[in-house]
């Protein structure tokens, strides 16, 4: 089953190999989807891969295997856990924790899967937190989300992280055309402008961003729909400088490196990772409804203590 995305996620493919090969499987793993569609099926052929005694990879192999065989439902040892309504609820994480301080039933380890680990909320964060500071030899968890930077850090950095590559994405080198492709909509331009220009005077000592809001951001994201949009663009944007700092691959702003640049030269590795969970924190308030100038208003407010 594992065979199956050799050629489409070489990287990720190889990273999980080498760690049975070598015999440094993490407790925990980070699998970072950016779009990648089935991100959720290859968590469970990896989680297959490292329960199965033999490691076995084939679909040949893989039919005649006991373990390998079975629907994912089937076997006893891997959890999914999934948001029930709008998030993952700590009590889903106080059952797994109860539910994992058994042995294994059929054979030396447990995995639990946690699909769209962003809908984790506080609590829930802070319940997985505990799981992930005190690993146990036999427990491996996978968390699978698209955006790892709406995970508290805390998380993050206790993760083994793998990029899942989304080979459609990968094929787009224009920075407006990748923009297009990940909101799903057209004619782009005027709002990665907007974004830039907001960018600008937000990194700027000195100039207040609040006086002139309606012309820097209101002028074109006026509803919640579009407020939306420029606030997914300014997480792109955002964890591209992040990786500009970490020295990874631009993955959307391909077009824009002067500007990713001098973002970087004001923030630090730390400034960035708490703009681009604000981001995140307004884009969940504005999908509960709450009025646009007030999510601004509060945006800006957090961003400007950053500074002070």
């Amino acid at each position: 089953m594992l065979d199956e995305y050799k050629n489409e996620q070489k990287i990720a493919y190889q990273i999980m190999d080498n760690a049975i090969k070598k015999d440094k499987v993490s407790h925990a793993y980070l699998l970072e989807a950016n779009g990648y569609p089935k991100k959720n099926d290859f968590a469970i052929a990896f989680a297959k891969y490292l329960l199965c005694e033999n490691h076995h990879k084939k679909l040949e192999e893989q039919k005649n295997c006991p373990l390998c065989s079975r629907s994912v439902k089937n076997i006893l040892d891997i959890k999914i856990i999934k948001p029930e309504g709008l998030t993952i609820k700590k009590e889903q994480l106080s059952n797994l924790q109860e539910e994992f301080s058994k042995k294994p039933l059929e054979g030396t380890k447990k995995i639990y899967i946690i699909e769209e680990a962003d809908k984790l909320n506080a609590s829930s964060s802070n319940a997985l937190l505990k799981f992930l500071e005190e690993p146990e030899e036999n427990i491996i968890a996978i968390l699978v989300v698209d955006n790892m930077y709406q995970l508290l850090n805390t998380i993050i950095s206790r993760c083994q992280i793998i990029n899942l590559q989304n080979n459609k994405l990968d094929e787009i080198t224009n920075t407006e055309k990748k923009v297009e492709y990940l909101l799903g909509i057209s004619e782009v331009s005027t709002y990665i402008q907007t974004v830039l220009s907001f960018v600008e005077a937000l990194e700027k000592t000195g100039e207040s961003v609040h006086l002139k809001i309606d012309q820097l951001w209101f002028s074109v994201f006026n509803t919640k729909e579009t407020m939306l949009y420029g606030i997914e663009i300014l997480i792109y944007f955002y964890k591209d400088v992040l990786n500009a700092c970490i020295g990874t691959e631009l993955e959307i702003f391909l077009d824009n490196i002067k500007e990713i640049e001098e973002s970087k030269k004001k923030n630090t590795k730390e400034q960035l990772y708490k703009k681009i969970n604000l981001f995140l924190q307004a884009k969940e308030r504005l999908q509960y409804n709450c009025n646009l100038n007030l999510v601004m208003d509060t945006l800006i407010q957090k961003l400007g203590e950053m500074k002070a």
